[in-house]
């Protein structure tokens, strides 16, 4: 991914692994300042310097004074997958379409601006994603919210395409499939 693309601001979402989760950011300046939940927790003095974080909470707020990667491990039971996170500021979709994989356990993971968790639909319904789904993300000052939601085969079938959608505004949407001895992808 090009440092260009890259972010100061990043939600993570714990995914559904019996340990912990794990994030790691990589700075691409020198003198990278990083925060975790408003809480400043290092500096990263040269460029390509790394930080990992376990993550025991089930959502946290990341931000650097300069552009880093995020790359979070996750997954479910004890099968691991990573993905590098995208960034919050100035990005997102209001349309995001997927298949699932296998009809293993599934999961989705969103984040969006408060006030945009009311409006989305799974597949054309809208009982699926509800608002009592979501919680404050931590250090955000109630800016996002996050949801991490179980679906079924039967609210998501295997090799059918899905879609949610939110029309209110932008949103990230994470994919975790897999069984818990099995493997398991992850990806945004």
């Amino acid at each position: 991914v090009p440092i260009n693309v890259v972010g100061k601001e990043y939600i993570v979402v714990k995914g559904f692994l019996n340990n912990s989760d794990y994030v790691y950011a990589v700075s691409t300046e020198e003198n990278t300042e990083i925060s975790i939940n408003g809480n400043p927790v290092t500096t990263l003095n040269s460029i390509g310097s790394t930080f990992s974080y376990n993550l025991s909470s089930d959502a946290i707020y990341i931000n650097a004074n300069k552009p880093i990667y995020l790359l979070h491990l996750t997954g479910y039971g004890c099968e691991v997958g990573a993905a590098l996170l995208p960034k919050i500021e100035c990005t997102g979709s209001r349309k995001v379409s997927f298949v699932r994989s296998t009809n293993e356990g599934f999961f989705i993971i969103l984040f969006t601006k408060t006030g945009n968790e009311n409006y989305f639909t799974l597949n054309n319904n809208s009982n699926l994603i509800s608002a009592n789904l979501f919680s404050d993300v931590p250090g955000t000052n109630g800016l996002y919210k996050y949801a991490r939601i179980q679906l079924s085969g039967s609210e998501i079938p295997t090799g059918v395409f899905s879609t949610v959608e939110n029309s209110q505004g932008l949103f990230h949407l994470g994919i975790i499939n897999g069984s818990p001895g099995g493997g398991t992808r992850y990806g945004y």
